[in-house]
């Protein structure tokens, strides 16, 4: 069974998966229904269901003597991974820093736009407290990232990085900051211009990306709209060379004042 698959890739053991489903099936079982239906020994079944609940993921319903099981609902369930997923994104800094050894070969992934932009994402808004990131970016670019998440996911990740007051060093060709007004709603267009920005444009023909870069940590990020991929590139050396790029850029290009006006 495929959610099977999915439960024991989340920590459970084949066993506890199979506990857990027969629990949500049935209707406050005991240790005995729950063994006829798994058909596993009661005293194994036992034991785990005590794990279970000792994890949260099952409660116990006591009556004298007579002990049921209520199994913890499935929105509860994807709702304790979520958490668990968006804390340890939070500590991903904190496990960074102790980490001793850095590979010197750099770490390569390519995914689907959507996955490889969610990703990106997260570890912008995972950054620490007034940290910066840098971007670079066209028209094209930009049109296919605005519609890569939901209106619900822009006002979720525009709230992280606003809260955690972390800025965007960016340059953007001209032609692309008419993109944002007319591809966001007017409440995420309000959240994103109250993002810390440090801004600079050059028109296409001096700088001629349809691609998005994105610099942070000893990240570098590539979105090719023609191809609908994300490269994901982890290496400190090449992503040194990339600010210092960056950095050759910005000071000749053009500050843009209220640019999202």
């Amino acid at each position: 069974m495929q959610v099977q698959k999915i439960l024991q890739k989340l920590g459970f053991s084949e066993i506890e998966s199979s506990v857990y489903l027969a629990v949500l099936s049935l209707e406050k079982p005991g240790a005995t229904e729950v063994s006829r239906h798994v058909q596993k020994p009661r005293t194994l079944v036992y034991f785990h269901m005590k794990k279970l609940v000792e994890r949260g993921f099952l409660k116990e319903s006591r009556k004298g003597r007579l002990v049921r099981f209520v199994a913890l609902s499935p929105t509860e369930l994807a709702r304790t991974f979520e958490d668990l997923s968006e804390h340890l994104t939070n500590m991903v800094p904190e496990l960074q820093s102790l980490q001793k050894a850095q590979s010197p070969a750099p770490i390569v992934e390519v995914r689907e736009s959507r996955i490889g932009y969610k990703k990106v994402y997260d570890a912008l808004s995972a950054l620490p407290e007034h940290d910066f990131f840098y971007v670079l970016q066209g028209q094209s670019s930009l049109q296919t990232e605005l519609g890569l998440l939901t209106d619900e996911e822009w006002r979720t990740w525009f709230q992280k990085i606003n809260t955690k007051h972390i800025g965007t060093r960016a340059i953007f060709t001209e032609e692309a900051l008419s993109v944002a007004k007319s591809r966001m709603t007017a409440e995420n267009l309000t959240r994103h211009k109250k993002r810390l920005w440090q801004l600079k444009t050059l028109p296409e023909a001096q700088l001629p990306l349809q691609q998005l870069v994105f610099i942070y940590g000893n990240n570098v990020a590539f979105l090719m709209p023609e191809s609908e991929l994300v490269i994901l590139l982890e290496h400190k050396g090449t992503a040194d060379i990339f600010r210092a790029l960056f950095q050759g850029l910005y000071a000749n290009a053009r500050r843009k004042e209220r640019p999202w006006d």
